[in-house]
């Protein structure tokens, strides 16, 4: 198979030739991220895509991407705006016939943005923290039970040793990371509501 290679005299124009190969190569799939950064999915899929549209725009992927876009050095700045006009410029001057998600939906490529590539970012963060309910659950029970009791009530899988061989509970003690509930006591923390979840 082939392997593109892309060379340039400028820094600018090794950006903006990737976005026009990322195009070329995988346009459906930069549309398909956008729509679901922007909860825009439901326009093309109708109420099956509902709820995940409103979710995406209740957590406001793309204001937070603008937010941070507008903090990054200049020099990061450009290169995402090149990396944006190369998959716009494909989409805007090819006459390669687009992958047929779009023929059977009836819709074209949208405008990518340079908060789009940062929007994907934060996708990204978001899905590679699922087990955060899990970590969650561990530290906070770790104020009451040791690392022993923890790991009897939350295993690793089958066959597998703790992830682990750390006394979590004493690091974290140490660490003195738990806040306190009420001064004037030693009052433990309630994890029962934090164990239901």
């Amino acid at each position: 198979s082939d392997v593109t290679h892309i060379e340039a005299k400028k820094t600018l124009d090794v950006w903006r030739a990737m976005g026009y190969t990322h195009a070329q190569e995988r346009s459906w799939q930069l549309e398909f991220n956008r729509r679901v950064m922007h909860g825009e999915l439901s326009e093309i899929l109708g109420a099956a895509t509902l709820e995940t549209d409103k979710l995406m725009r209740t957590l406001g992927i793309i204001p937070a991407a603008k937010a941070q876009l507008a903090n990054y050095p200049a020099q990061v700045r450009a290169a995402l705006e090149a990396y944006a006009e190369g998959i716009n410029g494909f989409h805007a001057t090819t006459n390669q016939a687009l992958p047929p998600e779009f023929h059977l939906l009836g819709t074209k490529p949208g405008r990518w943005e340079a908060a789009d590539s940062v929007g994907w970012a934060i996708m990204m963060a978001l899905d590679l923290g699922g087990n955060w309910g899990a970590e969650f659950t561990r530290f906070s029970s770790l104020q009451t039970l040791s690392t022993q009791q923890l790991w009897q009530m939350m295993p690793a899988y089958t066959g597998e040793a703790p992830a682990t061989k750390v006394d979590l509970a004493k690091l974290y003690q140490d660490l003195d990371v738990y806040l306190k509930s009420d001064a004037k006591s030693d009052a433990k923390p309630n994890v029962k509501s934090v164990l239901k979840s």
